[in-house]
């Protein structure tokens, strides 16, 4: 399973995965995250490792 893009919507994180499916994770658990501005959490990179937020240099090792 891998995740293949991100959005934010209601105070959580969501992912969706290679085969479809829908996760999500509430920002209390990214406090980076949730004080981020909208152009900062959209700016992520998504490898092997996790989720990568350059402008916030944060890392997700989770995915989710």
């Amino acid at each position: 399973m891998k995740i293949k893009r991100i959005w934010f919507a209601d105070d959580r994180i969501y992912g969706e995965t290679d085969d479809g499916r829908v996760l999500w994770q509430s920002l209390l658990y990214y406090k980076r995250l949730k004080n981020a501005t909208h152009e900062q959490r959209e700016d992520y990179e998504i490898d092997d490792e996790g989720i990568y937020w350059p402008l916030l240099d944060a890392v997700s090792y989770t995915h989710l």
